[in-house]
């Protein structure tokens, strides 16, 4: 390849093209948008997430996505966590949507073109590859 400063003008905009087009074919296909929110009232019984779940030697390893808010500075604060953005389509997430004393909403799910649908842990290891 050539130094820029001996290229033409015409050879420039070519390069320019070509490593758009190669550019545009790494990114992964069938994004699909989420608008997921979390809200726990007392976050000492948990906190809310959104966490992308990877494969990591065998291992389950939380990628966490969401960003959280917390209502003031008590110890038993209100807590949101919003997670907005887009994820390839078969997306394993976990994700937590609320807590109480007497329950945990904790959640698997996959990425589908239409949200999120719920899996359990043992469907989200198979679908990782974790176990067969």
């Amino acid at each position: 390849m050539k130094n820029l400063k001996e290229m033409t003008d015409q050879e420039i905009q070519e390069l320019i093209q070509k490593a758009t087009e190669e550019l545009e074919s790494r990114k992964p296909k069938n994004l699909i948008s989420i608008d997921w929110t979390g809200i726990v009232q007392d976050i000492r019984k948990g906190k809310p997430y959104f966490a992308e779940v990877k494969n990591v030697n065998g291992e389950m390893k939380l990628n966490f996505l969401s960003t959280i808010m917390y209502e003031g500075k008590r110890f038993n604060a209100t807590a949101t966590a919003v997670f907005r953005g887009e994820l390839p389509e078969g997306t394993i997430v976990k994700f937590r949507e609320g807590a109480s004393w007497k329950n945990d909403y904790t959640y698997y799910g996959v990425v589908k073109p239409n949200g999120i649908e719920k899996i359990n842990e043992i469907e989200a290891k198979r679908l990782l590859g974790i176990i067969k």
